[in-house]
């Protein structure tokens, strides 16, 4: 009798917990389309203001003989931009987690690619008079989603960016080898704490630390970066060293699938 007794107040415990998992999922569900579509719009909107504000400053006023207002302005598209990443960040991640992304493969031209994240985040390094450097075989291809691929280069060299000194140096490579396209992105940045390497591509904003200008971040680029090489077939690989910079390789296939007979 008491062994049956037991047996039922299992029964209840673990409907509790399926009970407590579907509340749960429904949450997560929620939190996921409030992400997607209640925050992305009017984030949008300011974005798109502040565009609107950025132009009339532009097209009315000589920033160069009023300094107070090209620091607004400054101040206005570094905002601007920051929103822009963050709201980037989020909804990726919200796609990775409830297996959203689309996925179009095409043929993508590395270094084409590389150049021109280079010249979208040039403000950011020219700010702390960091030198980013390209080289590699402009022909070299991987095949993968080009979108998805965007946001893992931008993501990691963003990064690289923000932890590096001023004055530091980066480097962008590609080769090939064995069927497979790899890029090298390094820094002389701070490096990562050894004890939060394997933690790294987990969303843990406590573990996030500060750029060396006190950039912020919530701690979805490398999440997001994980996820997306992991859709286009791809490896990542990270080494790092505290105060003397980090190293990281990207593998990709450099051709198509060969299909087969079934």
């Amino acid at each position: 009798m008491q062994e049956s007794n037991e047996i039922d107040v299992l029964r209840e415990e673990i409907q509790l917990l399926k009970d407590e998992k579907v509340r749960l999922d429904k949450m997560k569900s929620r939190l996921f389309s409030i992400v997607s579509h209640d925050i992305k719009s009017p984030l949008g909107i300011l974005v798109g203001f502040a565009d609107v504000l950025m132009r009339h400053v532009d097209d009315t006023y000589d920033t160069k003989d009023d300094q107070q207002l090209a620091q607004i302005k400054g101040y206005l598209n570094d905002g601007k931009n920051k929103i822009l990443t963050l709201l980037e960040n989020l909804v990726n991640w919200v796609k990775i987690e409830n297996g959203s992304v689309p996925y179009r493969a095409t043929e993508i031209k590395i270094i084409k690619t590389l150049e021109a994240l280079k010249t979208e985040l040039e403000p950011n390094a020219t700010k702390k008079e960091i030198t980013v450097e390209v080289s590699g075989d402009e022909d070299l291809t991987c095949f993968g989603d080009a979108t998805t691929f965007n946001v893992i280069i931008k993501n990691l060299l963003d990064n690289s960016i923000k932890y590096s000194e001023a004055g530091g140096i980066i480097s962008l490579s590609a080769t090939e080898e064995n069927d497979s396209a790899i890029i090298e992105i390094k820094d002389s940045g701070t490096g990562i704490p050894s004890d939060n390497m394997d933690q790294i591509f987990e969303a843990n904003k406590e573990r996030v630390k500060p750029g060396t200008n006190g950039e912020q971040g919530i701690g979805l680029g490398l999440p997001v970066v994980k996820g997306f090489v992991s859709l286009n077939n791809g490896e990542i690989k990270v080494e790092s060293e505290e105060g003397k910079g980090t190293s990281i390789t990207l593998t990709f296939p450099s051709k198509a699938p060969k299909e087969t007979n079934s």
